[in-house]
């Protein structure tokens, strides 16, 4: 059989899979050709089950679609999985914010920053995860633009990326933030610092905010202190 026997076949194939999708209306069933279509044709069953995703009433099916996408270009899935945010499942949802994350892109940065705006905590960890992951491939101005935001939930969550980050530029703009009027993205900032401090005269910001005016940021700033002196060749 030439490429061109084989291409056929394989589309056949495809077809019959699909007529037979069509024909279920058991999650079970559906879940089981979707696993296999995503097997089989990782790249040009994607279509097809996006659109039964769009119409899909069981979140359990939704979400093995989501999953089913990614096996095959998953650059190219980034626009659906996207669309899949909007998902009113929180499984659906979380399995959408994990594969962008996977995924790298950096037109998900924006979707995903709008999701801290809603202060949920159920997807929180899996949410922050993946824009750390994405903000590794980008300029920290990326990131730090978003401390103009109204939103809190989205201000307090980029000290803590930063820090996860790693990234040496990133200690001048938490410097400025442990300065912050807010509370809560000072002690993140505290929080941050002490994963990029690594010269004695640095830990000064650090000893500064233990007379800060707000309790959990002193204790944040102690317990970071204390880390320190446990990981670092010299005594705060």
């Amino acid at each position: 059989m030439n490429s061109e026997e084989n291409e056929e076949a394989n589309q056949k194939a495809l077809e019959s899979l699909k007529r037979e999708y069509s024909l279920k209306s058991h999650s079970i069933d559906k879940i089981e050709l979707i696993q296999l279509i995503a097997e089989r044709f990782p790249n040009q069953g994607n279509s097809f089950l996006v659109d039964q995703y769009k119409t899909e009433k069981d979140w359990k099916v939704r979400r093995e679609i989501i999953k089913a996408v990614a096996k095959g270009n998953i650059s190219e899935a980034v626009p659906f999985f996207i669309e899949a945010l909007n998902d009113s499942n929180l499984k659906s949802k979380k399995t959408a914010i994990k594969l962008l994350g996977e995924a790298g892109a950096a037109k998900a940065l924006n979707p995903l920053i709008n999701l801290l705006q809603y202060g949920k905590v159920d997807y929180y960890d899996v949410l922050m995860d993946s824009l750390v992951k994405i903000s590794k491939g980008l300029e920290l101005a990326e990131i730090t633009k978003f401390l103009d935001e109204r939103s809190i939930y989205i201000k307090r969550a980029i000290p803590i990326i930063l820090g996860k980050l790693g990234d040496k530029n990133a200690e001048k703009t938490l410097k400025k933030l442990i300065k912050d009027d807010i509370p809560e993205i000072r002690r993140n900032a505290v929080i941050a610092l002490e994963k990029l401090i690594d010269e004695p005269e640095e830990i000064n910001i650090i000893l500064e905010a233990l007379y800060d005016p707000d309790l959990e940021v002193r204790k944040e700033a102690a317990k970071v202190l204390g880390k320190l002196g446990d990981e670092r060749p010299f005594t705060p």
